[in-house]
């Protein structure tokens, strides 16, 4: 199609009727990429957060009869003594891209799950204690479901904020809309001090978040995957282009 989108930038308001440039917020850019490049929009990364392995010892010797479950591709990528440990497993990944990454590093076939790591627990029987592997720092539903003790944890990774995030914020280029793939991102885009440029939310909890923060939600992805986040920008475009 067409673009004719509206720009904010340092300069002020300009129009382009190139390809948007969306801007990709996560530490591994991959999926979402690709999402936005099918979808002819022009993807531009800026990382408001690097993840780096805890070297954390596993929780047990052996992974847990009730199961694994993992809700991120960055445990292939960053824990490869997981993948190891939770070989003869049985594990539950939530997503297509996670379990294509936990393949590739070694693990047995996961279960894949839609949705969250919320949802992702129900393919575990009531009463039953899976493991999860995964974020210091996990979603709000999971870190309730670690705290109460519904699941165990083994944290393999964390985030921070890159040292140089202002210097590369400064060089940033003006782009039309923003991606927040988690709270923690929306939080942080918003620390920034950008509170002009639109967004698009991966979920609600995420929108919330952005809303709280004082930044302009346009849309939310109808479900929580890179694919649908990458559709939610499209469509937001699109609807703004033609409007």
């Amino acid at each position: 199609m067409s673009w004719v989108v509206s720009l904010r930038s340092g300069c002020g308001l300009r129009t382009m009727t190139e390809r948007p440039r969306v801007l990709i917020t996560r530490a591994f850019p991959g999926v979402l990429d690709g999402a936005l490049s099918r979808r002819g929009l022009e993807p531009v990364h800026l990382a408001l957060s690097e993840l780096f392995a805890t070297e954390h010892p596993p929780p047990s010797a052996r992974p847990p009869v009730d199961g694994v479950l993992v809700t991120s591709a960055s445990v292939a990528h960053l824990a490869p003594q997981a993948i190891r440990w939770m070989r003869d497993a049985r594990v539950v990944a939530v997503g297509e891209a996670t379990a294509r990454a936990l393949l590739l590093a070694g693990a047995t076939l996961p279960v894949v799950a839609a949705g969250t790591g919320e949802d992702a627990l129900r393919q575990f029987l009531r009463g039953r204690r899976p493991c999860f592997v995964g974020a210091a720092r996990p979603a709000p539903a999971l870190a309730e479901a670690v705290a109460t003790g519904r699941v165990s944890h083994w944290p393999v990774y964390d985030r921070r904020t890159p040292r140089d995030i202002h210097r590369r914020y400064a060089q940033l280029e003006a782009v039309a809309v923003v991606t927040l793939a988690s709270p923690s991102a929306a939080r942080s885009w918003a620390a920034l001090g950008d509170r002009k440029t639109p967004c698009v939310a991966i979920g609600p909890t995420t929108a919330s978040a952005a809303a709280a923060a004082g930044l302009e939600v346009l849309s939310v992805a109808h479900m929580p995957s890179m694919d649908a986040l990458a559709q939610a920008a499209w469509r937001s475009l699109s609807d703004r282009s033609s409007g």
